[in-house]
């Protein structure tokens, strides 16, 4: 099951309104151009990427972007202006040269056979014909060639609009036309000229012999029965069919030459969520996942899938039962339901999970309308008999047929996604991962990593299982990292926030070991505990530029109270008369 088998009504009913579904679902109406215009009008804003992309499969949307390679003109050594002036003698007949053969070739042409065209006419222009002539050859040549390759977008279309005036008949030319028109004189019978051509027509078909059978290769390939079921070799068919229909005008033709390579632009399938369910049935995408996975995480929704599939088919098989006894006015004594906690946790097997899912839409869409319906018959005589009949109709059932198709995609993406299979297939994988998730301290994610490394070294987990949940328990760790500190942890932050000096030497004794095992530090996860160290550091390291600062400041004092006093101290010498 594929997204571009659903229903086109049923998308526009229940898919988000913003789903790029719509921009690559074209409607068919038998019509393909007048298809794609009224597509391009109604999803003008995605004109671009309609016209850039094309859909592989019905299921990819890829694109062609340029590569790492040179174009193909860059890489043909032969058609380049050096050689070809050095084969002409001119830069000017070098030039026209190059032009005419990129003309003759196609936009997309391949290295070969560029080299192929320029080979030639290399040949041709060596010969004993004049350049002139040849150059005129191959521009004539790439002018019918161009009109042949180019887009109609490129082409140059020219049209003059002119007013032809009305010509009124005089009085006695339209007697003249009356009377003409009274006395016509009557056709004959034969066409000469459409019967001859028609004879002509024959006498081609008839001479026309056919000397084998003409052999599509890929067609061969392509609707090949080999290995596929009625529905994959249906869906074949469908696919082909229309990729015919459509390659005509070019719509869904995808060309690239040798720089260019794909490049997926997104996967229809993979854009189908949970929220394309109708409203009352998207709890179902969830509950698939767990009976999918099972074990410790679904093992509560795989028991509860399997005693609903239980009884369901017992509740059938007693109503069977039921109008059978009644038919023949028999007792009739009804079964005992089994327990849930009789049914194992495994995951579901992908059969049951379809049982389940087909059980549920039953259970969800039992409302059923009795309608009226003709029907005909033919007689003893042959003829024609209407009757109306009473049936009993789903008025659910486009509803029904819709979530079953998505839910399906749903179990192919989950069968698709590693995590979600690892954890189906490995119960150490699981386990590990729960421990990984549940963990509140760092701590115990050390251990669980140590755990996961000897699982791996004892082929429990696989390597690309244990380098998921590496990654899983790194995650883990930014997100304990990031987490709002708590109350204990808030007051162990304030304390430290105003504490001087002393009191930080004391926690830095109470923190550290087991020297005061009562200190609220020891009761924190590893994490917070790295925070409040980390706090501390931080604080005794402030505390500490504060005392070499005051430190500085007071033996800056000293100086300048020395300096002054050296200043104002007076020396004085007695004089001697």
């Amino acid at each position: 099951m594929s997204a571009n088998q659903l229903s086109l009504s049923a998308l526009r009913e229940f898919a988000p309104s913003n789903s790029p579904l719509f921009a690559y679902r074209i409607a068919s109406s038998g019509s393909p151009m007048n298809d794609w215009a009224q597509h391009i009008s109604v999803n003008n804003l995605f004109r671009r990427e309609l016209e850039e992309n094309s859909v592989l499969g019905g299921s990819v949307v890829v694109r062609a972007v340029e590569g790492d390679e040179t174009p193909a003109l860059e890489r043909v050594k032969i058609l380049s202006l050096t050689y070809a002036t050095r084969v002409f003698g001119n830069s000017e007949d070098a030039k026209e040269f190059v032009r005419c053969v990129k003309s003759i070739a196609e936009p997309q042409a391949a290295q070969f056979e560029l080299e192929q065209i320029a080979s030639h006419y290399y040949r041709e222009c060596r010969s004993e014909r004049n350049v002139s002539e040849v150059l005129k050859e191959m521009a004539l040549l790439g002018m019918e060639m161009t009109r042949v390759t180019a887009s109609v977008n490129d082409l140059e279309i020219e049209a003059t609009e002119t007013e032809i005036g009305e010509i009124k008949l005089t009085e006695r030319d339209e007697k003249r036309v009356r009377e003409a028109q009274k006395n016509l004189p009557p056709l004959d019978e034969s066409a000469p000229n459409f019967e001859a051509e028609m004879e002509f027509v024959r006498t081609k078909l008839s001479r026309g012999t056919i000397t084998k059978a003409a052999y599509d290769e890929f067609a061969a390939f392509y609707l090949s029965d080999e290995g596929k079921t009625l529905d994959e070799l249906d869906d074949d068919f469908r696919r082909f069919d229309a990729q015919e229909q459509f390659d005509e005008d070019g719509l869904l033709g995808f060309r690239m030459s040798g720089s260019q390579h794909t490049e997926v632009v997104l996967e229809l399938d993979g854009e189908i969520t949970a929220e394309y369910l109708p409203t009352d049935t998207q709890p179902l995408a969830k509950l698939l996942q767990l009976v999918f996975v099972g074990h410790e995480i679904g093992g509560r929704a795989a028991q509860a899938a399997r005693h609903f599939v239980a009884c369901r088919k017992i509740e059938n098989a007693d109503n069977v039962r039921a109008r059978e006894a009644f038919r023949r006015n028999a007792p009739f004594v009804e079964t005992v339901m089994p327990k849930a906690s009789e049914f194992s946790i495994l995951p579901l097997k992908r059969d049951e999970i379809l049982e389940w899912i087909d059980l549920n839409l039953d259970a969800l869409y039992s409302r059923q309308v009795v309608r009226s319906a003709r029907r005909f018959t033919t007689g003893k005589n042959g003829e024609f008999i209407e009757f109306m009949v009473n049936q009993t109709v789903n008025p659910d059932f486009d509803e029904k047929q819709y979530t079953s198709q998505i839910l399906q995609i749903l179990l192919e993406q989950t069968g698709r996604d590693f995590h979600l299979t690892a954890l189906r297939r490995n119960a150490v994988y699981q386990s590990i991962y729960l421990r990984i998730r549940r963990a509140k301290d760092t701590a115990v994610l050390s251990q669980t990593a140590e755990i996961a490394r000897r699982a791996k070294d004892e082929k429990r987990l696989s390597l690309k299982e244990y380098t998921a949940l590496s990654t899983v328990a790194k995650s883990q760790f930014a997100r304990l990292a990031g987490e709002r500190p708590s109350p204990a942890l808030y007051r162990l932050e304030k304390e430290i926030s105003r504490a001087d000096s002393r009191k930080i030497g004391y926690l830095k004794w109470a923190m550290y070991g087991t020297n005061c095992p009562a200190h609220p530090v020891h009761s924190l996860p590893k994490q917070e505990v790295q925070k409040a160290w980390g706090l501390l550091k931080n604080r005794d390291q402030v505390l500490k530029q504060a005392i070499e600062a005051e430190r500085g400041r007071q033996q800056q004092l000293q100086f300048n109270r020395a300096s002054a006093a050296a200043a104002q101290h007076v020396r004085i010498t007695p004089a001697n008369h």
